[in-house]
């Protein structure tokens, strides 16, 4: 993430207002043969020389890209027109409604591949059958009839050229564009098999025997049938990994049940807009996110939370879409439909996450990138090297083919996305919800984990324990000008202080000209007196006295100093019970070898008091946001990789600064907005999910990775022939079936993921 500390809130939200008048433009796009990793730089690197086009990323797992581009240089319809000129059926995905997000489609593969066994299986008994001294129809006996047993051959290669024609026309256009790919490989393996038989086929027409003239003609089917049915099987696995999306999407009912005064009638969940009320039977699934105006019930929110166990929810309780009423009857006012809801925003940043690249994923880009070119170098030279020894043509051809089909460029491209996929949906489909795909890598190495205290080791619940007031003003009157200024604060004190006002029935006064400091104080006008309230630490920064009758308490309370007009009036103590998980939480990072931090703004006694009862030695207190945000950077000056977790406004600084920023559901929409994770229950086992998941994801990669890497590095000299010497050798046609299932122990190994659950630290 970027090091760059924002000043303040003013700071970011006239960052936001500057993007927002920007030009950038964003947009993401089906596509259909996108094969191999080959296929993803030859899009990304047409895409890239656009002009207007600023990035442009590709998921070869999804069959995806995303663009950032300038829409005053450049519209949309020129980057689908490039699209479709590559041959890759652009389908524009709009980011409000993913309804339109189409998943890859293994059912034209399977046409393919039963077409070519259709040509295959008689074409091998054909070519084979003589061999195994088959007894073969006089009119296609080779020894009899050479002719009509070579042209029944050539028969049988057509439904399977059919079939597999894709491989030579996008295969020669990547190598025409000079990015050949995978198609590329095939396509030249197989065309030398036909051309060879070709050649062979015309000197059988002039007298040349078959022992003369072989032919390969059962090669090319074999290699074409295998990487067809290869294809098929990986569509298949890849579209595994994308089940959990296609859950998260189905969450989202179609029908909802209006109320309309008396009336109740069966509509369409797009057409609800806020203010709607809406009914939930059992089993309904919610539409919308929405308040309960009035029943009881419980709730499944399992999908959305992770929460094993079913929520009561009752009158004024929030609910959300895609979670399941369980029991009871509720009725339901509609506060946010589309892609407002929470549901939509969790599939959005799932489907974004994807198009998000590791940054070991951009290094195996650039190689896979160049792989396609070095394999096509090595079967020359394979060529060479055999012509130069004095081996025959046959020979020659088939080590050269050999080499051309067994390389597989698909592993290594499927072995980062694929992973991410199935990570990233398996997370959101726990609680943990990834923002992007590189923080997944961030998170794995981060060695220090900070965490704010209120509300994050916290509950975040703070309850006022105790007042204290000047001479000549009441408890009440202090906690009504304090609770009318906090009524515009977001922050947890403020709900404390305003439900300890509530409690004695007091009537909160208008409050005008509101400012916050953040991390310091909050001030406004209340009947025209300036009220300012303000920790410790502000208190001695503004020159202010408290009495001397007055003592400041040494228990762990958290202290907010009232201030009217510039004199000290009242100081009101809250108190805020630590999670019951967090205790487990750090004992669980530091058995990952994590160095936990805590940064804070509250008094030094209260931070103390937390960390002793945590066994937590690194702690700070009184802290600004920029303040936090500064010592972020300084562990990071050191090349310590830094995760922190916070959920208030006075977080984004070092939510933005940090390696990785983590926020609580419960946090500011600010908080919120600046980080790269989000756990959606308020849990801290949840972020031991995270830390867990992102571990497990990055040693699937490196598995994955190895593997592919191995592969090629063993299979390639293999199939050149290098250890002939020792009678080792692979025939074409086993070396396509090799490439094949190299890319479905990828796609395969990278389905362990889904089984990943929220560990139990207690």
């Amino acid at each position: 993430m970027s090091s760059i500390i924002l000043e303040s809130k003013q700071d970011i939200q006239e960052t936001k207002e500057f993007a927002a008048k920007d030009s950038k433009a964003f947009a993401q796009y089906q596509l259909q043969n996108v094969r191999c990793a080959g296929c993803v730089r030859s899009i990304e690197n047409a895409l890239k020389e656009l002009s207007g086009v600023e990035n442009a990323e590709v998921n070869l797992a999804l069959s995806n890209c995303r663009v950032e581009y300038d829409s005053d240089r450049l519209s949309n319809n020129e980057i689908q027109n490039l699209l479709s000129q590559k041959g890759y059926s652009p389908q524009r995905l709009q980011s409000s409604n993913f309804s339109s997000l189409s998943f890859p489609d293994s059912s034209q593969e399977s046409c393919n591949w039963k077409w070519a066994l259709v040509g295959t299986l008689p074409l091998l008994v054909l070519a084979m059958g003589p061999m195994v001294n088959l007894q073969l129809p006089a009119f296609l006996d080779p020894s009899e009839s050479p002719t009509a047993y070579v042209l029944a051959q050539w028969m049988l290669i057509l439904p399977i050229l059919w079939a597999g024609w894709d491989f030579y026309r996008n295969g020669f256009r990547s190598l025409l564009g000079g990015n050949p790919d995978m198609d590329t490989l095939v396509a030249l393996g197989t065309g030398s098999a036909l051309l060879w038989s070709f050649v062979s086929f015309t000197s059988i027409l002039q007298g040349t025997s078959l022992s003369d003239a072989p032919l390969y003609l059962e090669t090319a089917g074999v290699i074409i049938t295998m990487i067809l049915i290869g294809r098929y099987l990986e569509g298949k696995s890849r579209n595994k990994a994308t089940i959990a999306i296609r859950e998260l999407w189905l969450l989202q009912p179609s029908k909802a049940w209006l109320v309309q005064g008396e009336i109740e009638r069966e509509v369409q969940s797009e057409i609800l807009v806020k203010g709607d009320l809406i009914r939930l039977r059992p089993g309904d699934r919610v539409p919308a996110d929405g308040l309960v105006k009035d029943g009881y019930s419980s709730l499944d929110e399992s999908m959305m939370t992770g929460e094993s166990f079913p929520i009561e929810k009752s009158i004024g309780d929030f609910i959300q879409a895609g979670t399941i009423n369980q029991q009871g009857t509720l009725l339901v006012e509609v506060q946010k439909v589309g892609p407002d809801t929470a549901l939509q925003q969790i599939i959005q940043n799932v489907i974004g996450a994807q198009n998000d690249k590791i940054p070991i994923a951009r290094l195996v880009d650039q190689f896979s990138g160049h792989f396609v070119k070095f394999v096509l170098l090595i079967a020359l030279l394979t060529c060479g090297t055999w012509y130069s020894l004095g081996a025959s043509w046959p020979q020659i051809l088939e080590h050269s083919i050999a080499v051309l089909v067994i390389a597989c460029p698909c592993a290594l491209g499927l072995a980062t996305p694929v992973a991410i996929l199935v990570a990233t949906t398996t997370g959101a489909r726990n609680g943990v919800l990834m923002r992007n795909a590189s923080s997944l890598e961030w998170a794995a190495k981060a060695k220090i984990i900070a965490l704010d205290k209120t509300g994050t080791l916290t509950y975040g619940k703070p309850q006022l324990h105790k007042m204290q007031t000047a001479p000549n003003i009441t408890e009440s009157e202090v906690l009504t000008l304090a609770a009318s200024v906090e009524n515009s604060s977001e922050h947890p004190l403020a709900q404390a202080i305003i439900n300890a006002a509530k409690q004695r029935s007091l009537v909160l006064l208008k409050a005008e000209e509101f400012l916050a400091i953040s991390g310091l104080s909050v001030q406004a006008k209340v009947q025209n007196q300036l009220i300012q309230l303000g920790s410790e630490k502000w208190l001695k920064e503004s020159g202010l006295n408290v009495p001397e009758n007055i003592k400041i308490p040494d228990q762990a309370s958290t202290l907010v100093h009232v201030v009217r007009d510039g004199c000290w009036i009242g100081l009101l103590e809250c108190q805020d019970e630590l999670r019951t998980e967090s205790k487990s939480f750090v004992k669980f990072a530091k058995r990952q070898g994590r160095e936990i931090a805590i940064l804070s703004g509250d008094r030094s006694k209260a931070v103390h008091s937390t960390a002793l009862k945590l066994g937590v030695t690194n702690w700070e207190a009184g802290l600004s946001p920029l303040e936090k945000a500064t010592k972020i950077q300084q562990w990071q000056d050191q090349k310590q990789l830094v995760l922190f977790v916070g959920d208030g406004m006075n977080d984004a600084l070092s939510l933005t600064n940090a390696d990785v920023g983590v926020t609580l559901r419960s946090g500011t929409g600010l908080a919120l907005e600046t980080s790269d994770a989000v756990l959606m229950k308020n849990d801290l086992r949840h972020l031991a999910g995270l830390l867990l998941l992102s571990r497990e994801t990055i040693k699937n990669i490196k598995q994955n990775l190895f593997w592919a890497f191995g592969y090629n590095i063993f299979s390639i000299p293999l199939a050149a022939g290098a250890f002939s010497a020792w009678g080792i050798n692979l025939n074409p046609e086993w070396a396509a079936l090799a490439m094949a299932l190299s890319s479905i122990s990828v796609v395969s190994n990278a389905q362990r993921l889904k089984s990943f659950k929220i560990p139990k630290i207690d």
